[in-house]
C-alpha cells in the first residue's frame, strides 16, 4: 500500500453502544464508533482497518465517491481522544451500559 501511516492504534478500545454517540464519532464505512480513526485526502475520518480494506479494491472516497488524490492517512488523535473521553463519561454514568 502507498499509505505511509499503517500502524494500528487503539483497536481494542472499549466502546459503549454506537447509538449513544454523535454520528461524527461513527465510521461511515463500518457504522460503528471509531477505535482507530484516520483522516484521508477527502478530509473525512474512517476506521483505519475499514479504510485499508476499501483502498485495497478502489481509490475513491467512501463518502463522496470522488477519486482520492492520495491514499496517505494521518491518525485523527483529536477525534479518538474525544471518543475516549465520551466513552468514559457514558460508562461512569450508567454502569449497566455494556461495552462493545
Amino acid at each position: 500500500s502507498a499509505c505511509s501511516d499503517v500502524e494500528a492504534r487503539n483497536a481494542d478500545a472499549p466502546r459503549a453502544p454506537s447509538k449513544l454517540y454523535p454520528i461524527a464519532m461513527v465510521c461511515p464505512i463500518t457504522l460503528e464508533v471509531f477505535r482507530d480513526p484516520v483522516v484521508v485526502a477527502d478530509g473525512h475520518s474512517y476506521e483505519r482497518a475499514a479504510l485499508q480494506r476499501w483502498l485495497g479494491t478502489r481509490v475513491t472516497s467512501p463518502v463522496t465517491g470522488a477519486p482520492l488524490a492520495t491514499c496517505s492517512t494521518m491518525p485523527n488523535h483529536s477525534l479518538r481522544a474525544a471518543i475516549d473521553e465520551l466513552t468514559l463519561c457514558l460508562l461512569r454514568r450508567s454502569p449497566t451500559v455494556h461495552v462493545e
